[in-house]
């Protein structure tokens, strides 16, 4: 696996227990979204 393989699929698929348990871009989402 190449660097910006684990990259794309740390912040895309890995589900992470500080985020609940979301990704990293469902966790920035979600946090962009409730605040302004």
């Amino acid at each position: 696996m190449s660097v910006m393989e684990y990259v794309f699929w740390y912040n895309n698929n890995r589900l992470h227990s500080y985020c609940g348990h979301a990704t990293p871009n469902e966790f920035e989402n979600h946090y962009y979204s409730t605040h302004d």
